[in-house]
């Protein structure tokens, strides 16, 4: 009786709030573009403000810290993918390394209209981590989604 006492909670939690969801990610975490969401199992991607924006990201505020940031053209399905596809970014656009503040603006204009993907890596010297990425369980009615090493997305106007 107990266990169907929380099944019957969960339930009513997951019909008020339409979705329970808990991300986590590796590397440094994004400001802007910020992270896309989910509507089930399709990625929601914010759009940026210009075909040059300005990249942030939280300080890891370590002297001598800098950062790397690389832009990939996004999975032509890119519109359609869902949780069962993995996103696979394509080829890299831009690529930048040793950026001494937590933001940058990029220096040449990306494609209007168009998909793309972006991490950031901390840097010390020649000693790098890893490209951040987060990951995702989101439990909804009828089903869960998981997503995993999933990078940035964002789209231009």
């Amino acid at each position: 009786m107990k266990y169907y006492r929380v099944f019957l909670l969960f339930l009513f939690t997951n019909c008020i709030f339409g979705c329970i969801s808990s991300k986590s990610y590796t590397g440094v975490k994004p400001v802007y573009p910020p992270l896309q969401d989910h509507v089930g199992t399709r990625f929601v991607v914010h759009q940026v403000d210009g075909l040059q924006p300005e990249f942030r990201w939280e300080d890891a505020q370590d002297e001598g810290t800098t950062y790397d940031l690389v832009i990939f053209e996004a999975p032509e399905n890119f519109g359609s993918t869902t949780w069962t596809q993995r996103v696979q970014c394509r080829k890299s656009i831009y690529y930048v390394e040793n950026i001494r503040e937590n933001y940058h603006r990029i220096s040449q204009p990306l494609n209007p209209n168009s998909c793309y993907c972006w991490s950031v890596r901390k840097r010390r010297g020649n000693l790098v981590g890893v490209w951040s990425k987060y990951a995702s369980r989101d439990v909804f009615i009828g089903g869960s989604a998981d997503w995993a090493n999933v990078p940035f997305l964002f789209k231009t106007p």
